[in-house]
């Protein structure tokens, strides 16, 4: 089922032509399971369906916790600076932390630079931390 449908939303026909307006109108025809980085990443920053982007946000780092839009790591980065842990549910923050028990991020060597690197290793800690946290 598409998000267009279960949430009950409708193409944008503004008349006004923006790549945003046309990846909202595709986004829209796409279901829960169809949902990628680069999709979860624009619907956090443009906030759009926030709570489907939290969650799917934090399954595609399950899946691929070195995916992002742009580059390697970028999908923490965005879970970290967006603040996303804080607002998951219990359910999910569970899930979140035993993942990240087991997560062992010696398994990636194609880091870009080492400062990619570095900047995923920092915000893997905080994610680490701020998963800690009991939720809303």
């Amino acid at each position: 089922m598409s998000l267009k449908d279960m949430y009950g939303l409708v193409y944008d026909n503004s008349g006004y032509d923006s790549s945003l307006i046309r990846w909202y109108n595709i986004l829209i025809d796409k279901s829960y399971e169809q949902l990628d980085a680069i999709d979860v990443s624009k619907m956090i920053r443009q906030d759009i369906l926030i709570e489907v982007a939290r969650k799917k946000i934090v399954d595609l780092f399950m899946d691929d916790p070195f995916c992002g839009e742009s580059y390697d790591g970028g999908l923490l980065e965005v879970i970290v600076s967006q603040e996303i842990v804080s607002k998951l549910n219990r359910e999910h923050l569970h899930k979140l932390q035993a993942f990240l028990k087991s997560f062992k991020v010696e398994c990636f060597s194609e880091w870009l630079d080492e400062e990619t690197k570095t900047q995923y290793l920092n915000n893997l800690d905080i994610l680490k931390k701020v998963a800690t946290l009991p939720t809303r």
